[in-house]
């Protein structure tokens, strides 16, 4: 009797040593298919947080309340463009800490940031706006610009800032406004900036960059000598060779003619004639023959506005250089000043396909005119 209980032990006991094998085996695999999700996810993450959002290389305001949660705030990024998986971004502000470091204000974003990078700039308060200015461009033109792009308050909070008289002594510039001191190029600059900043880092970068040149090209034409032209008048002489040259290797050529138009004996008188010049008078002193000019576009020039000798830029009506530039040049615009062609030539044209005809006599030149205008047709 007492051998049953022992027989029926041993009978038993195989039952639960045969289920362990399964029971691990299993857990085994749900445990890799967890690692493995985890695997893929956390590279999915990687991946996404460094891919740049499709956007349109813009701006956009977001608007955050004072009591936004984080997946408020992700379907208010979703909706303006900036983000394509509002549920990701809104994990990740909450795991980064960023959400609680969001200021409660309207923020301005580029629409085109990583996710990384669009994290990091939520928790400062905003991205910096990367801006070019194309060369030649106005100071009416460079306000439109910025604040099209939310660097500056309006257009006419910068342009009055780049006549304010402290901030013109402050920089150091002679005239009225800073026109030809904002240096074309591309600035990384904070949103709502002050116009006042804006304006003295591109002066800044311009004061270097005609430093560098100076001492780069010594001024050896003699015209230069003839006509003792400071750097104010050289930069004024950039301003329209930038305006005038449709390509970068006519520029010695157009520097040369105006050069050669005020230093020639036989011309007289010594009229540039520039339409440019005549563009800029409307845009900035308001002649009566271009009252209504617009600041920015296109402005048709009329024989009113040629015969008009009340615009104090016309170079039909006033002899050698407007009182000051007419646009902002680039380097190679200022280049071709300091170095100007060995040329003869006291006429151009446009020939239609962004280069010029250039000639010595007036015959010549207008023969030029009747070529390419007619070609133009």
């Amino acid at each position: 009797m007492s051998e049953g209980p022992g027989r029926a032990k041993k009978s038993a006991e195989p039952k639960p040593r045969a289920s362990r094998p399964a029971q691990r085996s299993a857990g085994s695999w749900v445990s890799l298919a967890v690692a493995c999700a985890a695997i893929a996810f956390v590279a999915y993450v990687s991946v996404w947080l460094v891919t740049p959002h499709a956007g349109r290389r813009g701006a956009v305001r977001i608007a955050v309340s004072e009591h936004a949660k984080a997946d408020e705030v992700a379907l208010a990024l979703y909706r303006a463009g900036t983000i394509d998986r509002p549920w990701l971004f809104s994990w990740a502000m909450t795991l980064t800490g960023v959400a609680d470091r969001i200021p409660r204000r309207v923020l301005l974003l580029r629409d085109d940031l990583t996710p990384r990078a669009l994290l990091r700039a939520l928790a400062s308060g905003g991205a910096l706006v990367r801006v070019t200015i194309p060369e030649g461009y106005s100071r009416f033109e460079i306000a439109q610009k910025l604040a099209r792009e939310g660097v500056v308050s309006s257009e006419d909070a910068f342009v009055s800032a780049t006549e304010s008289r402290p901030l013109l002594d402050r920089l150091q510039i002679r005239g009225d406004s800073c026109e030809g001191y904002l240096f074309p190029d591309t600035y990384d600059l904070y949103p709502e900036s002050a116009a006042d900043e804006v304006i003295e880092r591109m002066v800044r970068n311009f004061k270097r960059r005609w430093d560098d040149a100076r001492r780069a090209i010594a001024l050896a034409d003699p015209r230069h000598a003839a006509l003792a032209l400071d750097d104010r008048a050289l930069l004024t002489l950039a301003s329209l060779v930038e305006e005038e040259a449709g390509v970068s290797e006519d520029r010695p050529r157009v520097a040369s003619v105006f050069l050669n138009r005020m230093t020639s004996a036989q011309f007289t008188p010594r009229l540039l004639q520039s339409d440019p010049t005549v563009v800029y008078g409307c845009r900035a002193a308001r002649p009566p023959s271009c009252a209504d000019a617009p600041r920015t576009g296109r402005i048709t020039i009329t024989r009113a506005m040629l015969d008009d000798a009340s615009n104090p830029f016309s170079t039909y009506k006033r002899e050698g250089l407007p009182p000051g530039p007419i646009s902002n040049p680039g380097r190679a615009s200022i280049e071709a000043v300091l170095r100007p062609a060995a040329s003869s030539a006291l006429y151009f044209v446009a020939m239609g396909d962004g280069r010029s005809a250039f000639a010595e006599t007036l015959a010549e030149h207008n023969a030029n005119v009747q070529r390419y205008l007619r070609h133009r047709r």
